[in-house]
């Protein structure tokens, strides 16, 4: 159902890749990926709207337990970026229940974590994580 990266121009570090959202989950996220550019087909086979937006935390906030992630989600954009500064957000990607998307993100070295922010869905368990590698 959901593919692993595939390289398609290794040179630029771009990657194909799917990502699956289900009420309330993501699929397809394995824990190590490496940095670069993914070329996403978002699936979303849900029927609520969901979206998927990775955050680079930053080594400010690479700490943060998944209660403490969810308390600085719920400060805003502002008020998260302010308690973490060196945080990226690298594209987003949404699309309403049982439909597609496709979206350039952008993953960079560190803990990234994926969330959905339509209605607080990552408080409902729409966080994933991975350690994003370089490779060089």
């Amino acid at each position: 159902m959901v593919s692993a990266p595939q390289a398609a121009v290794a040179q630029h570090r771009t990657f194909n890749y799917a990502v699956v959202a289900v009420d309330f989950a993501f699929r397809g996220i394995p824990g190590v990926l490496p940095n670069g550019t993914y070329n996403t087909n978002f699936i979303n086979l849900g029927h609520a709207p969901h979206v998927i937006v990775p955050i680079n935390l930053g080594p400010e906030c690479a700490d943060l337990t998944r209660a403490e992630l969810i308390a600085a989600f719920d400060l805003g954009e502002e008020g998260f970026f302010e308690m973490c500064p060196d945080a990226s957000v690298g594209g987003e990607a949404f699309a309403f229940g049982g439909e597609r998307a496709k979206a350039p993100l952008t993953l960079t070295p560190g803990r990234t974590v994926f969330a959905c922010f339509v209605n607080r869905h990552y408080a409902l368990g729409m966080i994933s994580e991975t350690t994003v590698i370089n490779i060089g």
